[in-house]
């Protein structure tokens, strides 16, 4: 238990309190097993160079 004695230090308590709080609630938005397969199989070089190695997808040649 934290010991106050003025205004000022109560705000301070409360601030960090409401802080605290926020820091520990937000975790879960990390524990998503989706998002860590997507992010697992990304190549070490990243998605931007991957796409532009990869070549576009041929397209269809009219027959005449």
């Amino acid at each position: 238990m934290i010991s106050v004695s003025s205004p000022k230090e109560i705000e301070h308590v409360d601030l960090l309190a409401d802080l605290l709080s926020a820091a520990e609630s937000s975790l879960d938005f990390w524990d998503n097993p989706l998002d860590d397969e997507d992010w697992n199989s990304v190549p070490p070089e990243g998605l931007i160079s991957a796409r532009k190695q990869t070549p576009p997808p041929a397209t269809p040649q009219k027959q005449s």
